[in-house]
């Protein structure tokens, strides 16, 4: 050892050294001498090992395939050791595995590290290994595992396991399993399963859940859960009455509309005939219509019942006591029907996708001064605004029955408003009324090219029958009139 102060050390340790404690440099000395102990250690234990090796004689007849004596000591030797493990195993796998694997797997598998065997054995095992092989092979084994694999295997097996697995296979086993997957797999297996599954494949022509607003050329293969609702309607309409001679033929066209599968029928006013306007008149033609026809009416209210009459105001009360909510004399019937407030006469309702509006509109004296009137029209207007908005996007066509006709001065701000609102809507639409003249029927009214208006001829027998068909290029038909209607 040289001195720590000797010159010759000086000049060939480092600067930093020289000038470090003197308990630094005595550490560095000290671990420099066990280093140099533990290298000499581990070269003379590789050396003994090496001797023992080769100066035993059974490994080396071993390795030549000498059999002899050698050979059955060595075979007692091992019939030993394995007697002295009795009926317990070992709970890691040996680390040089046999040559040649067993006939029948172990009955509990290995609990930490499964057999680092080469070949598979015959049978598989009872209980899944805790571990991953440490030599996977390419060969799967002839049954398919008791307890399934958490997922599913990228070709299926021969047999089906037991339990079905979470996930579908890619690809369809080849057989069917006894109970459906909760979804259907991708591509459909050879044979049919014993249940369907729960939710059908997208190959399948569903019906729709609601239906549409008009039918479709060709059916589908299911029938819909809701059939689409017929778009054909069917009513009729008149005004006034008949001579006496003919009344019977008109009580005759009220006992028949039902045969001809009309849904309701639409009186236009002006049935009074008595100048007097008495209320025996009223009663007789509300019971009249009430007793013989089958289907729901509607009365629109007429000048001659009300305007007209020596006494407006008695006469209007006449009115409403017989004809308020005639409709539900009928009740119940198919027809959703509404009335404005403070003005019942005033009524709407939505059926088969036309919307059909009553008000009154009469001609005649005026009952008040001018202003009064613009009133009157100004509730019908509202009225009409009203329903166009509640039930905006639900019709296609629309239908106004009224008493009077446009030729009125004092009922031209009603026509003007509604030629506005049909051209606002651009909706096919029909405005029913009563005239003296035959049946008419003109187009292009107050600026708007969809509005139509229908003058029905008073106390003409049969009846106008009209049928809506909304399928059709021209929506609507008239029969039983006295001149031939091209749109």
């Amino acid at each position: 050892v040289i001195p720590f102060e000797s010159q010759r050390w000086v000049n060939i340790s480092p600067k930093w050294l020289n000038e470090a404690p003197v308990w630094i440099k005595s550490a560095i000395v000290l671990s420099s001498m066990a280093t140099v102990f533990s290298v000499v250690f581990l070269i003379v234990i590789v050396g003994l090992s090496a001797n023992h090796v080769f100066s035993n004689p059974g490994s080396s007849q071993a390795a030549s395939g000498f059999t002899g004596p050698v050979e059955e000591s060595s075979k007692k030797e091992t019939d030993r050791d394995f007697g002295a493990l009795g009926d317990t195993f070992s709970s890691r796998p040996s680390i040089s595995p046999f040559e040649l694997s067993t006939f029948m797997p172990s009955l509990n598998p290995s609990s930490e590290w499964p057999t680092p065997q080469n070949v598979l054995s015959n049978l598989p095992s009872h209980h899944q290994s805790n571990g991953l092989s440490l030599n996977l092979t390419s060969i799967s084994s002839g049954e398919p595992s008791t307890v399934p694999s958490p997922k599913p295997t990228i070709s299926p097996s021969l047999i089906p396991s037991l339990i079905l697995t979470t996930h579908p296979t890619y690809n369809p086993s080849n057989y069917v399993s006894e109970v459906p997957t909760t979804s259907p797999t991708s591509l459909p297996s050879e044979f049919p399963v014993y249940q369907p599954t729960r939710v059908p494949t997208s190959q399948i022509e569903s019906p729709s859940s609601f239906p549409t607003s008009f039918p479709i050329s060709f059916p589908t293969s299911f029938p819909s859960y809701h059939p689409t609702p017929p778009t054909v309607t069917t009513f009729f309409v008149t005004a006034k009455v008949p001579e006496e001679e003919k009344m019977a033929e008109f009580k005759q066209e009220l006992s028949t509309m039902h045969d001809h599968e009309a849904d309701f029928f639409v009186h236009l006013g002006d049935f009074n005939q008595d100048k007097t306007c008495n209320e025996t008149s009223y009663a007789t033609f509300s019971e009249l219509l009430r007793n013989t026809s089958e289907i729901p009416v509607f009365v629109v209210p007429g000048d001659n019942e009300w305007n007209d009459c020596p006494e407006p105001r008695k006469a209007w009360r006449y009115w409403e006591r017989w004809f308020f909510d005639f409709d539900k004399h009928w009740s119940p019937h198919n027809l959703a029907v509404s009335r404005q407030n403070n003005k019942e006469e005033n009524f709407s309702f939505l059926y088969k996708r036309v919307l059909f509006i009553g008000v009154r509109i009469v001609g005649g004296a005026m009952v008040t001064d001018a202003d009064h009137w613009e009133t009157v029209m100004n509730s019908n207007i509202r009225w009409l605004r009203t329903q166009l908005q509640l039930y905006e996007g639900q019709f296609e066509m629309m239908i106004v029955f009224g008493h009077n006709n446009r030729s009125e001065n004092q009922n031209r701000i009603f026509f003007v408003a509604l030629g506005d609102l049909v051209d606002e809507i651009q909706i096919t639409s029909l405005y029913f009324h009563e005239s003296s003249d035959t049946f008419q029927v003109t187009k292009r009214n107050f600026g708007a090219p969809d509005l139509y208006m229908v003058r029905v001829q008073a106390g003409r027998l049969p009846f106008v029958k009209v049928t809506i068909d909304l399928r059709q290029e021209t929506p609507f038909t008239f029969e039983n009139t006295n001149n031939t209607f091209s749109p």
